[in-house]
């Protein structure tokens, strides 16, 4: 379950990146946090283990976006010790949340 929610991080990751320096951040992110709502909200309704399965993928498409470019967004907002203190904390909930 961990795996499926977690791989597609590792190949969407750089093409996000490109696609959101390309299109702008707010094209990206906005699709993806409406898949990832959701995506969530159907696992809670998914009777079978395989349909729990393909939710959480799909879930993690929209989180894949959310991930790498909470980081890029920090260094946007943020400069010197308050964007190191901002990147701690995101480091932090993302392994939470993991």
């Amino acid at each position: 379950m961990i795996t499926v929610y977690t791989l597609p991080s590792l190949f969407l990751g750089p093409i996000i990146g490109v696609l959101a320096d390309r299109w702008g951040r707010k094209i990206i992110i906005v699709p993806s946090l409406f898949l990832f709502g959701i995506a969530g909200t159907a696992c809670t309704f998914a009777r079978d283990f395989n349909l729990l399965l393909w939710l959480r993928l799909l879930q993690e498409i929209g989180a894949a976006s959310l991930l790498s470019l909470s980081i890029t967004l920090i260094g946007d907002f943020y400069t010197g010790d308050r964007r190191s203190t901002a990147m701690g904390y995101n480091a932090s909930i993302s392994s939470v949340g993991t």
